[in-house]
């Protein structure tokens, strides 16, 4: 079992933090690992079992985790699924006390998340799961903190505590909004809507490059498509159309990353026939333009 304690892994820069993305695969699992420090993980992309303390959850894109400090954690990544996450470690000393009262963040509602993370022996929410929009901006933040780590220009250690508030406080907000919200559990689900929704995702991570219709997939698995919609969408969080999107700009990136193609060239080569709006729909759902978004990945290579 792996551990990274504060002195040797967060101290590294003089600032108990660090931050970096990861990618997984099924050949590419780490094994069972705890830390000191409170970790803040993003899932950015992909599907896994998350195994914490002895108990398996599966995860999912756009949750956030938080891993208390001492528990025990591994991921387990299915085959040929990619699987990419962005994770911050820090202690309880990285935002000083000082600092929220001065921000009045002691005086706000939405505040809890901060103080929960923050305050030592605290046992912290453990899991949300952000709306497109809330995931939007706290990868955009998650983007500036990374830059910011990475090159380490003036000030970069104030600039990061601001953003890591920033997200933090976000995440406070979304908690306390969604208080209510308890998803489904997934072993009182039907099984033909699991198997259903399986197939239908496997058939569009095979397809996704060719002219979908959501009439064309209903009649494919025979099925109408009010009913396939509430089934997807259910199981999923995701109607038939978004997940076209997410797999093709998943596809995208991939390209962006490991090929010299055009971005008019990758925009046909996942589906789309108008690059104006391949990029437009890439900048709403990454945060970035697809050739920022490859140059920053060149950078940090």
């Amino acid at each position: 079992m792996l551990n990274y304690s504060n002195h040797s892994y967060l101290d590294e820069h003089k600032l108990p933090f660090s931050i970096s993305r990861v990618f997984l695969d099924q050949h590419n699992s780490p094994s069972m690992q705890e830390h000191d420090c409170v970790e803040l993980v993003f899932i950015v992309q992909g599907d896994a079992r998350y195994i914490c303390e002895g108990e398996c959850y599966d995860i999912h894109t756009r949750d956030v985790i938080i891993i208390n400090p001492g528990e025990t954690h591994r991921y387990e990544v299915g085959h040929g699924k990619p699987f990419e996450m962005i994770k911050c470690q820090f202690n309880s000393e990285f935002i000083q006390e000082s600092l929220l009262r001065q921000l009045e963040i002691t005086t706000l509602m939405d505040g809890s998340y901060v103080h929960s993370l923050l305050n030592k022996g605290e046992r912290r929410y453990n899991r949300l799961n952000l709306k497109k929009q809330d995931s939007m901006r706290a990868i955009s933040l998650l983007n500036c903190i990374q830059l910011e780590w990475k090159f380490k220009q003036a000030n970069h250690h104030t600039l990061i505590k601001i953003l890591v508030l920033e997200l933090l406080v976000l995440l406070s907000r979304y908690k306390s909004q969604n208080t209510s919200f308890q998803p489904e559990p997934r072993l009182q689900r039907s099984s033909h809507n699991r198997i259903l929704t399986r197939r239908v995702n496997g058939f569009l991570e095979h397809h996704y490059a060719e002219k979908l219709s959501i009439s064309s997939i209903c009649e494919l698995f025979n099925i109408s498509t009010r009913q396939m919609n509430r089934i997807f969408k259910r199981e999923t969080g995701q109607t038939l159309t978004e997940r076209v999107h997410e797999i093709r700009i998943n596809r995208a990136k991939q390209y962006l990353m490991e090929s010299d193609e055009k971005v008019i060239q990758i925009a046909i080569l996942v589906g789309y026939e108008d690059p104006t709006f391949f990029s437009s729909l890439f900048r709403r759902q990454v945060g970035c333009p697809p050739g920022k978004f490859r140059k920053f990945y060149q950078e940090l290579g």
